[in-house]
């Protein structure tokens, strides 16, 4: 009969450790806030996107999430059609695959990286550049910038 006992006393235990780590997804979801700023509103197609990126802990607890893909976010440049017209981080530029952030902690990432890659050049245009969470889209933040022809 003890083993029986020990037996299920186990299951219950797989249980409830599958269920919270179920949660982990939900919970970074409430607790973190991602802000992406942009040094500038019109860009020229040389120019670099530069600005920053705030990791915000919003809670009383440490987060610590880790990124198996190679990368805690993406970037994307999506124009007036909604078609991605350029990606950042790149297999080239690989970012963090970690995160920790202590209770209502901030992270300010720096941001710089071209506009447009040879032999691909990004559109003159209005683009919504759209910034996520790897593994959780719903995390996210969103600006609009432009890109002129003009020169300086």
């Amino acid at each position: 009969m003890s083993a029986m006992r020990t037996g299920v006393m186990l299951a219950v235990m797989l249980v409830a450790w599958a269920t919270l780590s179920a949660g982990c997804s939900r919970r970074l979801s409430s607790s973190l806030a991602l802000e992406l700023r942009s040094n500038q509103v019109m860009y020229e197609l040389d120019d670099d996107f530069s600005g920053t990126l705030t990791f915000t802990n919003r809670s009383a607890q440490r987060i610590r999430e880790s990124f198996p893909t190679g990368r805690q976010y993406n970037i994307a440049f999506y124009d007036s059609l909604d078609i991605v017209r350029n990606t950042f981080p790149d297999i080239e530029i690989p970012a963090f695959t970690y995160l920790e952030l202590e209770p209502f902690a901030t992270r300010v990432d720096t941001l710089d990286f071209p506009l447009s890659d040879y032999p691909d050049t990004i559109p003159l245009g209005i683009y919504r550049v759209r910034t996520w969470v790897e593994g959780h889209e719903e995390i996210y933040s969103e600006i609009t910038i432009g890109v002129s022809g003009a020169q300086r």
